[in-house]
C-alpha cells in the first residue's frame, strides 16, 4: 500500500504541474505587476531559503504517505481544486513577478545559487498570483495536523511558515501572492468538503 502511494503521489504532483504550466500557453491576456510592499523589500536572498522552498514537494509527499486513505483522498482532491481554481486565474489575470536579485547568492552559496537558476529558468513567470506553492504547503500543513501527532503537528506549522519565508526570500512571490495563497487554501479546505456533498 505504501508502494502505491508513492505512484499515487507521483502521479498527483504530475496532473498539478501540466495544470500549472497550462495557464501559461493558452492566457490570452499581458501579465501585470503586483506592487512590492515592505515585507518584500525585507526578506532577503538567503542560501537556504532554495532548499526550504524545494522542501515543499516531501511536505507533500508525507502528507500522501502519512494520512489515513480518506484524508489522503480528499487531500489530492482538494489539491486537484486549488490547482484548477489557479489555473482559471493564472488563465485570466495573469501577474508577472520582477527578478529578485539573487546575484549575491553566487559568491555566498555556488551550489544553491545553480539550483535558484535553474528554479527561476524553468519556472513559469506569470503564474504568482495566488501562490500556488503556499495554497498547497498550508493545506498539507491542515491535513498533517489532523493525524494528531504533536511532533509532527509543531514540525508541519513551522515548515510551513519556512516555506513562506523562502518564496520571498528566492523571489519566486511577493506578499500578496501569499495572501491569495492562503485564502485559496482556506476555502477548498473549510468550504469545500463541507458544502459541495459531491465533492
Amino acid at each position: 500500500m505504501k508502494n502505491n502511494r508513492i505512484l499515487i503521489y507521483l502521479i498527483l504532483q504530475s496532473v498539478v504541474a501540466a495544470l500549472y504550466y497550462l495557464g501559461s500557453f493558452i492566457t490570452l491576456f499581458d501579465a501585470n505587476t503586483i506592487s512590492l510592499t515592505t515585507v518584500d523589500h525585507y526578506v532577503k536572498p538567503h542560501f537556504l531559503a532554495v532548499w526550504i522552498y524545494m522542501s515543499f514537494f516531501l511536505l507533500l509527499f508525507l502528507t500522501v504517505y502519512l494520512s489515513n486513505k480518506k484524508d489522503m483522498i480528499l487531500f489530492m482532491k482538494l489539491i486537484l481544486m486549488n490547482s484548477i481554481i489557479s489555473l482559471i486565474i493564472f488563465i485570466f489575470f495573469p501577474t508577472f513577478i520582477v527578478d529578485s536579485d539573487y546575484y549575491m547568492l553566487q559568491k555566498e552559496s555556488p551550489i544553491s545559487f545553480k539550483v535558484l537558476s535553474f528554479v527561476i529558468n524553468n519556472d513559469v513567470r506569470s503564474n504568482c498570483f495566488p501562490s500556488l506553492h503556499i495554497a498547497n504547503s498550508l493545506l498539507a500543513t491542515f491535513f498533517l495536523l489532523r493525524i494528531k501527532n504533536k511532533l509532527l503537528s509543531f514540525i508541519s506549522c513551522i515548515w510551513f511558515l519556512l516555506i513562506t519565508w523562502s518564496v520571498l526570500s528566492t523571489g519566486q512571490h511577493y506578499f500578496y501572492d501569499i495572501l491569495g495563497g492562503i485564502l485559496l487554501s482556506i476555502i477548498t479546505y473549510f468550504i469545500f468538503p463541507k458544502y459541495l456533498k459531491s465533492f
